[in-house]
C-alpha cells in the first residue's frame, strides 16, 4: 500500500510539473503547428502515446484546421510529425462535440468493423487500439479536439482520460487566441476588399 501511495504521489507530481510547463509555454504567441507540437510534447511525457492530433473547430463544429499530427511508423518506437489532414469527424465523436471526453479501447482485429466511423490518417496500416479524445472548451463551446492514440491494447484507462482532459483545458486560451487572430485577419481582408471595390466604383463614376 505504501509503495502504491508513493507511485500515485509521483504520478501526481509529474502531471503537475507537465501542466505548469505547458501553461508557461502557451503564454507565448504560437502559430497552430507550434501549439500542436508543444501540446504533443507534454502528452508524450505523461501518456507515452503513439499518435497525436490537434484540430481546431469553427462555430459550426466542423474542422477549420488540422493544427498538428504525429504518428509512429512501423518498426519505429517514437512518434514523428506527419503531413496529415483530418477533414471530418466520425459519428463516434458526437459526445466530444458536446464537451465530453471519450475513451475507446478496441480489440486487435485484422480489419476495422464496417460500422466504425474512423477516418485513417498517418500510417494508416496500423490500427490504434487505445484512443482518447478530449474537447477543448472555451466560453461554452468546443473550439478544438485533441486526441492520443496507442497501438498497445488497453493502454489508457479512466484515470488517464481525466488527466488528459485537464491537459486539454490548459490549451483553451491559446486556441481561442489563435481563432481571434484568424478572425481579425479575415475581417481585415474583407475590409481591404470592400475599400478596393469602393475605389473601383468611384473611378467608374469619374470616367
Amino acid at each position: 500500500m505504501i509503495a502504491r501511495d508513493i507511485s500515485i504521489a509521483k504520478r501526481h507530481a509529474m502531471v503537475q510539473d507537465a501542466l505548469r510547463g505547458l501553461a508557461t509555454s502557451l503564454t507565448a504567441a504560437l502559430e497552430p503547428p507550434s501549439l500542436g507540437r508543444t501540446v504533443a510534447a507534454a502528452c508524450r511525457t505523461l501518456f507515452a502515446h503513439d499518435a497525436f492530433f490537434l484540430v481546431l473547430l469553427g462555430e459550426d463544429e466542423h474542422i477549420t484546421l488540422t493544427a498538428y499530427t504525429e504518428d509512429t511508423a512501423p518498426n519505429e518506437d517514437a512518434p514523428r510529425p506527419v503531413a496529415a489532414r483530418i477533414r471530418t469527424l466520425g459519428h463516434h465523436l458526437q459526445p466530444v462535440l458536446r464537451g465530453e471526453p471519450l475513451l475507446l479501447n478496441r480489440e486487435p482485429l485484422v480489419a476495422p468493423a464496417a460500422t466504425e466511423s474512423f477516418s485513417p490518417w498517418g500510417f494508416a496500416e496500423r490500427r490504434s487500439l487505445s484512443i482518447m479524445y478530449a474537447p477543448v472548451r472555451w466560453e461554452g463551446r468546443v473550439i478544438g479536439i485533441v486526441s492520443l492514440q496507442s497501438y498497445t491494447l488497453r493502454r489508457y484507462g479512466p484515470a488517464d482520460l481525466e488527466q488528459f482532459q485537464t491537459l486539454a483545458n490548459h490549451c483553451a486560451a491559446a486556441i481561442a487566441r489563435i481563432n481571434a487572430e484568424a478572425s481579425l485577419r479575415k475581417n481585415e481582408e474583407r475590409l481591404r476588399l470592400a475599400m478596393q471595390t469602393a475605389r473601383m466604383g468611384s473611378w467608374e463614376i469619374d470616367l
